[in-house]
C-alpha cells in the first residue's frame, strides 16, 4: 500500500511496546461444564460490608452453592470471620442429608477463606481447594453470578414492599427461597430443589413479600374481651419451619407462627415507618371550663396540668383564645408563680410567650409519641 517498506528486514512474531499499551484480559467462557454428581463442586463466596444492619445486626452474607443442583444456601455473618464456623455447619448439614463428601470448593482469595484454620481443615476432611487469580472474579462466576440475581431480586422486593433498607437480609433470604424453588435453563427448566432433593417442590404456601399478615394471637396471652389478631408485616420463610417468617412493627421483633391471615393486595404495598405527618387541630377553650377547674383545686394541694378539651369539628376562633397546634393533647406544668388556670394564662402580660410554650410543648410530645 505505501513505498519503502521492506517486511524482510522486520521482525512481527512479537513486539513488547505492543503488549504494553494494548493488552487485555483473557475472555472467559459464558458456561463451564456443569459437574454430574451432587456435592462433586462446591462455590462460595462473601456479600458485604452492608452499611445497614438487618434487624439481627447482620452485614454480611456468605453463600454456597451445589454445582450440580445449583441449591443454594446462606448464611447471615455479623464479621467476616464467622464463614470458617458456616462451613462447618453447611458441610455437617449437607453431607448428613443426603449421604455424600463435598469434593471441591471453589472460593476467592479472600483471608475468610484462606485461614491456616480453614486449610487444615480441608486438608483433614479431603476437600481440594480452588481458588481465583487475584482480580478475577469470573473464575468463581457461579457465586459471583447468584450474589448479583439475590441483591437484584431483594432490592426489587423492598421497593415492591415500601421497606427499609434494614430489611435487606429477610428480603435476600426470601429471594434465595424463591430461586431454590424457581426452574432454571441451566437445569433443563428443573428447580434446584428437585435435582437437590428429587421431588417437585410445592409453591402453594407462596404470599406476597411484605403484605399485611395478621397473626393469631393465642387465648393464653389474651383477656375475653382483647382482640384476637396481631397486624404483622410478612418477611419470609424458614427452613425446617411449618410457619411463616413475620415483622411486628410494634415490638419491633421477629415472630413465627403458622396462623396466619394474609391481606395480599395487587398494587404496590407501602409500609411508611417514617414519623407520621402533623395533623393541624384546632383547640377551643371556654371560660366556664376554667372556672370550673379553678372551684375543684384543692386549697392544700398544688394543680400539676390544666385540662385541654379537643375539639373534633371545626370551631371559630374565640376572643380569648384559640391557637392551633399539632398535637392530639399536652400538659402544662406550673409552679407558685406561674398562672393557675387558663384564664390567667390569656389575661397574663406574657400570654403571647405562654401560647408559644404550649406549642412547643405540643410540638415535641407529638415528636416523643407521648
Amino acid at each position: 500500500m505505501v513505498e519503502g517498506m521492506n517486511n524482510s528486514t522486520l521482525d512481527f512474531d512479537f513486539c513488547d511496546n505492543y503488549v504494553y499499551g494494548k493488552q487485555n484480559q483473557v475472555s472467559f467462557p459464558s458456561r463451564g461444564k456443569r459437574m454430574k454428581h451432587i456435592l462433586e463442586l462446591v462455590h462460595s463466596d462473601v456479600f458485604g460490608h452492608v452499611k445497614v444492619p438487618s434487624p439481627s445486626k447482620s452485614v454480611y452474607y456468605v453463600s454456597f452453592i451445589d454445582d450440580f443442583s445449583r441449591n443454594t444456601w446462606i448464611y447471615f455473618l455479623k464479621k467476616k470471620s464467622e464463614v470458617f464456623d458456616r462451613f462447618k455447619e453447611f458441610k455437617a448439614l449437607v453431607e448428613n442429608q443426603t449421604e455424600k463428601k463435598i469434593k471441591v470448593l471453589r472460593t476467592d482469595n479472600g483471608g475468610e477463606f484462606c485461614s491456616k484454620e480453614f486449610e487444615e481443615f480441608c486438608k483433614k476432611c479431603g476437600i481440594a481447594r480452588q481458588k481465583t487469580t487475584p482480580y478475577t472474579p469470573q473464575q468463581n462466576g457461579v457465586a459471583e453470578r447468584m450474589n448479583k440475581t439475590l441483591m437484584e431480586r431483594a432490592r426489587s422486593m423492598l421497593s415492591g414492599a415500601g421497606l427499609g433498607q434494614e430489611f435487606w437480609a429477610e428480603a435476600v433470604d426470601t429471594a434465595c427461597y424463591l430461586v431454590n424453588r424457581s426452574p432454571s435453563s441451566a437445569l433443563e427448566d428443573k428447580t434446584p430443589q428437585e435435582v437437590w432433593t428429587g421431588k417437585k417442590p410445592s409453591l402453594s404456601h407462596l404470599r406476597v413479600f411484605g403484605c399485611d399478615a395478621y397473626v393469631h394471637v393465642p387465648k393464653e396471652k389474651r383477656t375475653k374481651l382483647d382482640i384476637k389478631s396481631e397486624k404483622c408485616i410478612f418477611i419470609g420463610y424458614k427452613d425446617g419451619l411449618k410457619g411463616y417468617k413475620l415483622w411486628n412493627p410494634v415490638t419491633q421483633k421477629v415472630v413465627y407462627s403458622q396462623d396466619v391471615v394474609f391481606r395480599e393486595v395487587k398494587d404496590v404495598i407501602k409500609h411508611e415507618f417514617q414519623p407520621k405527618e402533623l395533623v393541624k387541630i384546632e383547640f377551643e377553650l371556654k371560660e366556664e371550663e376554667s372556672d370550673s377547674v379553678a372551684e375543684e383545686e384543692s386549697e392544700d394541694e398544688e394543680p400539676q396540668t390544666l385540662a385541654v378539651r379537643r375539639s373534633v369539628r371545626e370551631t371559630r376562633q374565640t376572643e380569648r383564645y384559640s391557637p392551633s397546634a399539632f398535637c392530639s393533647n399536652f400538659a402544662l406544668s406550673v409552679t407558685d408563680d406561674d398562672p393557675r388556670t387558663v384564664k390567667e394564662v390569656v389575661d397574663s402580660k406574657d400570654g403571647k410567650l405562654w401560647k408559644e410554650a404550649m406549642v412547643d410543648e405540643m410540638a415535641s410530645l407529638h415528636k416523643n409519641e407521648a
